[in-house]
Formats: C-alpha cells, structure tokens, sequence
C-alpha cells in the first residue's frame, strides 16, 4: 500500500469535519466552501460532463435528492473521496472518507459506489 503519511491523512480526514463543525473556518468561509464542494446528484447534471466528480465515486449510488459535498481525486495509482452526506430527511448526516490506494480499489470503479450505498442504508437505519 502506498502511504502519504498517516498524519497528513488524519489532516484530510478530518478537514470535513472541521468545515461541518465550524472549528476550523468561520461560518461566512464555511458556506462558500460548500458552494465549491456541493454535489447535484440528478444524473443530467453530471453524467455528460467531461470533469466527473460523481461518476465511479461516492455520490454516484446515493439518492439524488440527498445533501451531497465532496471533493475527490485520482491520480494513476489512487482513488479518494472526503463526503459531507445528508439524507433529505435528516436521519442519516455523516462523513465519508476513503482512501483507495491498493490496486484493487482504485481500478474498480463500483467499489466506491457500493461502499457509499451500503454506509447510506445503515445510517438510515440508526
């Protein structure tokens, strides 16, 4: 497995947090950060864009009219993905982040998808 260092991913794994709890950032900075990271989830709105931050990522499963901010990437060896996720009802509000380093991850482009549907479906039913 390929690391960029446990403390720098703690750092971005914790970054999402921080912007939905306000540690980090004011408010005012907050909401235009989730300007530049909010998601539109309805297939018309991404699917014949060139740049794809839905398709083959963690947004890609979930229901379209569910709260989505993300920022993914991808390189020639890995695949991440940091989520703020919000149900339309509420019930299910967490973060998601994944790291897909090993081979196996990052060129199998439904295992993000998968893994976001099956957490979604569990915290819904919390």
């Amino acid at each position: 497995m390929l690391f960029i260092g446990l403390k720098k991913r703690v750092k971005i794994g914790k970054f999402p947090i921080e912007i939905e709890q306000e540690q980090a950032i004011s408010p005012a900075y907050r909401q235009g950060i989730e300007q530049l990271i909010k998601r539109d989830l309805h297939p018309q709105a991404w699917k014949e864009k060139f740049f794809n931050p839905i398709q083959d990522f963690l947004g890609q499963s979930l229901p379209v009219n569910t709260q989505f901010y993300a920022k993914m990437g991808w390189t020639f060896n890995n695949r991440n993905d940091a989520a703020i996720i919000v149900s339309l009802d509420n019930k299910a509000h967490y973060i998601l982040v994944v790291f897909g380093d090993e081979k196996k991850f990052y060129q199998d482009k439904e295992f993000f998808p998968i893994l976001s549907r099956q957490v979604y479906n569990q915290m819904l039913k919390k």
